[in-house]
């Protein structure tokens, strides 16, 4: 039998969600790209933060004071974001709130700082429950859950015999298993930030995650994703991923309209409790696609800051990350 490249999508976590599975059997392979996309759902009704029947809207809405126990999953999930927090000297942060959110202009009349808001939210273990004890406080996974999503999607392909997989939500963020038949990896590029057309930077992805962040001059609606990935290869794209800020959804709330052309663009620096406004984009290769995604935002934070002020357009990281920085000038770093 000859191998094949099954490709299935969804609607899920506000973008577009896809599974590209190869393997000879079409039958096992839409039923394991079933239950990838399932997965990814089921992440996405955990941490979103609109959904009135998620663990995460009902934590961010818990009674100031009192202790309020969550799932094993999502309590694990807590802790990770909380040591990335400390890890990114502070730029990566889930309980940031953006200075133009309703929710925020209610509460407080100055937000708090990223450590008075971290440490006013206690975990205790067993038996998993959390406690804020400022009201403030919201959790928002927006530069998290979709690189958990695909990762726990690719894990669910990987206990069903898939050993080559590439998996992405919003073409943002992208994780990927071996590779396709002939090739040394799922062929990505990363689309420059000012021409919607042409690519900055070319990858080959094998048993890694990488994710995209951006703050474009130019927005381009819609996502061109390849008719197949062997040939054309997928464009990654940070035009639609919306770091720092919270589930992606379109102006008119979540759920409307078609998530495969849904555009934001407000990453906040949770430094300076501000929109990040100068154009650039930062992509980041990791062992998983929720470590991109973690070091995208940060480096998108602190890397901006760097190029303003010493040109800088390459940023090194941690040495188990492989990052390219592209800033929205004619020169672009190799």
């Amino acid at each position: 039998m000859n191998t094949i490249v099954y490709r299935a999508g969804r609607a899920a976590m506000c973008c577009w969600c896809e599974v590209f599975l190869c393997g000879e059997d079409r039958g096992h392979l839409a039923a394991v790209a079933e239950l990838a996309l399932n997965e990814i759902t089921r992440v996405e009704r955990m941490l979103s933060r609109f959904d009135p029947a998620s663990e995460v809207f009902r934590l961010n809405h818990a009674a100031v004071g009192v202790p309020m126990r969550v799932s094993p999953e999502l309590f694990v999930i807590l802790l990770d974001c909380r040591a990335w927090w400390e890890r990114t000297e502070h730029a990566f942060d889930i309980t940031v709130q953006p200075p133009s959110c309703e929710e925020a202009a209610g509460r407080l009349s100055t937000p708090l700082a990223s450590a008075e808001r971290w440490n006013a939210i206690h975990f205790d273990a067993p038996p998993s429950t959390v406690t804020r004890t400022v009201d403030a406080i919201t959790f928002d996974f927006g530069g998290y859950g979709k690189g958990y999503a695909i990762d726990r999607a690719l894990a669910i392909t990987q206990q069903h015999g898939i050993t080559a997989a590439c998996l992405h939500a919003g073409t943002s963020s992208v994780a990927a298993s071996g590779s396709p038949p002939d090739t040394a990896g799922w062929p990505i590029a990363i689309r420059h930030p000012d021409e919607e057309t042409q690519a900055a930077a070319e990858w080959h992805l094998s048993h890694a995650g990488m994710s995209t962040s951006a703050v474009p001059s130019v927005l381009s609606a819609g996502l061109p994703t390849p008719h197949s990935p062997l040939t054309e290869g997928l464009f990654l794209d940070g035009n639609a991923v919306s770091h720092n800020r919270g589930d992606l959804r379109s102006d008119a709330g979540a759920g409307s309209g078609d998530p495969r052309t849904t555009v934001r663009h407000d990453i906040i620096d949770p430094i300076r409790h501000a929109a990040i406004t100068h154009p650039a984009s930062c992509t980041v290769m990791a062992p998983t696609a929720a470590i991109a995604e973690v070091w995208s935002t940060a480096l998108l934070v602190h890397g901006e800051r760097l190029a303003l002020e010493k040109d800088v357009v390459r940023v090194l990281c941690q040495r188990f990350v492989d990052e390219k920085w592209i800033t929205s000038s004619p020169q672009i770093d190799p």
